[in-house]
């Protein structure tokens, strides 16, 4: 999720090229959200290839509380700084409209600290951070697994509640590698229907609605802010602005599809609103910014 933060110096307006293709119908927001996670487990996977070592070294010498003051400034304040207890996570999930406490081990505490690899560390230095980013990128099977085992256990146990009405909701793949919506049955539906898609939730054909977008939440909101925080290491370090911002994977402002083609247009104003193409531009109305300046995006815990 992205919060704007004004900047009062303007930018010139956004140009629009003669040719612009029409707008793309939208993504609705599960299958959007879903492709948006595909996009930042490609990018970090990219970023960690080629800058991992130098990101690790510049975090590493960081003391704690550089590490506190970053991890709240990419996240608007929003990162608790302890892990939230058991009716904390329940609460704070009842209604949440981004679902962002089912990544419930991240805190700021957690996260200026060192890991606790067992048997030793296969990534850089012993940070958590470090060791974070070796988990979404060359471990990301495994991690995928792990946000799979906690969402589903943490809803067995009342923990994470239900999410959807009815006798069954599921969330079926969208057929491009992602989730597509979610798909829910009411009391209404006939008995043998329900049954048997409860047994395709069993047998793994299609996920159970809730525990999807819990899983979904957990990679998404990590992802951001291991995104975020390379964002600012190329800013800092490397003094260039990045080529895939996080703003840029969210996707476009309107339609929620892929900003990464040639097409793409960043507004000039607030510098925070991406689109695919002009059509798409034009349709969200966006070609007259109603910013005033320059704006920053965070990565909400709330």
């Amino acid at each position: 999720m992205a919060t704007a933060k004004l900047n009062p110096t303007p930018s010139p307006e956004p140009k629009i090229s003669p040719g612009d293709s029409v707008a793309k119908t939208p993504l609705a927001g599960t299958t959007a959200r879903s492709r948006t996670v595909k996009r930042m487990e490609s990018e970090l996977g990219e970023l960690y290839q080629e800058h991992g070592k130098a990101f690790a070294s510049w975090w590493h010498a960081k003391t704690e509380n550089e590490r506190k003051k970053m991890l709240l400034f990419v996240t608007y304040d929003t990162m608790p700084l302890k892990r939230p207890s058991l009716d904390e996570i329940r609460r704070d999930l009842s209604g949440s409209p981004t679902q962002a406490r089912a990544l419930f081990e991240y805190s700021v505490d957690s996260l200026i600290g060192q890991c606790k690899c067992e048997e030793g560390c296969n990534h850089y230095h012993n940070d958590m951070i470090l060791h974070e980013i070796f988990g979404r990128t060359i471990s990301r099977e495994d991690e995928a697994q792990s946000d799979w085992k906690i969402s589903i256990s943490m809803k067995e146990s009342g923990i994470f509640p239900e999410l959807y009405p009815g006798p069954l909701a599921f969330i079926a793949p969208d057929g491009e590698g992602g989730m597509g919506e979610p798909m829910v049955f009411t009391n209404e539906a006939p008995g043998a229907v329900i049954k048997e898609w409860k047994e395709r939730v069993k047998e793994g054909h299609v996920i159970d609605a809730s525990i999807g977008t819990f899983m979904l939440s957990r990679k998404f909101h990590s992802l951001a802010v291991l995104i975020k925080l390379f964002d600012s290491y190329q800013e800092e370090v490397r003094r260039c602005v990045p080529k895939n911002p996080y703003e840029r994977l969210l996707g476009c402002q309107y339609c929620h599809r892929s900003c990464e083609g040639d097409d793409a247009i960043r507004c000039n104003i607030c510098r925070l609103s991406w689109f695919c193409c002009g059509g798409c531009m034009d349709a969200d109305g966006h070609k007259k910014c109603p910013q005033k300046g320059a704006c920053d995006s965070k990565v909400v815990f709330r």
